[in-house]
């Protein structure tokens, strides 16, 4: 329901605020279909509009028109095979001219480096690399951002990468903005205590922000994403500040952009268990439990 709500809304969206961010979703081969609930997250704010891309359109330049590009879960090697070299430069410079790139799972391998040696299908946004075997689980597992700078949370983790910091001089070095914390469960020994859970960096002058588990999933963590986009989209952004998680993940004030759409469509919306979930975060109370979900990948 949530996704059909979403797609509604970019049927209906008419034309883009100038003072939105402008946002391309990549929808291509290597995608997982719909990816999940990250539409729905993030267009429950009205300064954030958003369009899906395939990787055909961005090797045709329409990233040109966009502030930020999401990619997200799926399999990043077929993503990367659909981009083909001309996609993936398209998107290097891209980001290298000003625009943002996020990246969750999936869209987060795509982004790392070789350790060594240049990777030709990644790419190679930053100076850190994933490490080997990438199957590690699914489960709920706890970040935790560092130095203190915001509270601990739990994310959803769907075989992720374990990300290493890596010495390579051709590519900026990021800022671990989170930490993952002691996995229990069906995580128990995938290693990923204690190694980086979200990452940014400066490309040329555009801005990469990494996320190995995912901040799409759930509703009341989806704050993460939007402002991540924000941070990623350089608004309200200067250009000497450096990626910390106080600046580029503060807590964030919620709105319903409901009022203009039709109101067959508000009507909808309001009978879903998805909007009274929104509405009891905005009123800082427990949300309402989500339904059982089919597995996702």
């Amino acid at each position: 329901m949530a996704w059909a709500f979403a797609a509604m809304v970019l049927a209906v969206g008419g034309e883009v605020d100038a003072a939105q961010a402008r946002v391309a979703v990549y929808s291509g081969h290597g995608a997982m279909p719909v990816n999940g609930d990250l539409l729905p997250n993030l267009l429950l704010d009205g300064d954030i509009a958003a369009e899906t891309l395939s990787a055909s359109d961005i090797r045709a330049g329409r990233l040109q028109g966009f502030d930020v590009v999401i990619f997200a879960a799926g399999f990043s090697s077929d993503q990367s095979a659909a981009l083909g070299q001309d996609g993936r430069d398209a998107v290097r410079r891209f980001v290298a001219a000003g625009g943002g790139y996020v990246g969750i799972c999936a869209g987060a391998y795509l982004a790392l480096a070789g350790r060594d040696t240049p990777r030709t299908d990644r790419l190679e946004l930053m100076a850190a690399a994933s490490v080997d075997p990438w199957r590690r689980g699914e489960g709920e597992v706890g970040i935790i951002p560092v130095g203190g700078s915001g509270p601990p949370c739990t994310l959803d983790y769907e075989n992720g990468p374990l990300v290493q910091l890596v010495r390579r001089r051709d590519l900026p070095a990021p800022v671990v903005l989170a930490l993952y914390g002691e996995p229990e469960g069906a995580l128990a020994r995938s290693r990923l205590a204690g190694t980086p859970a979200v990452l940014a960096a400066r490309y040329g002058i555009g801005r990469v922000l990494l996320f190995s588990p995912h901040p799409d999933r759930r509703m009341c963590r989806s704050w993460m994403l939007r402002q991540g986009v924000r941070w990623a989209s350089g608004r309200g952004v200067k250009s000497t500040e450096a990626p910390a998680w106080a600046t580029i993940l503060p807590p964030e004030r919620l709105t319903l952009p409901v009022a203009s759409l039709p109101r067959p469509m508000i009507d909808l919306l309001r009978s879903t268990r998805w909007y009274a979930q929104l509405r009891a975060l905005r009123e800082s109370r427990p949300p309402p439990p989500s339904p059982p979900s089919a597995d996702r990948h």
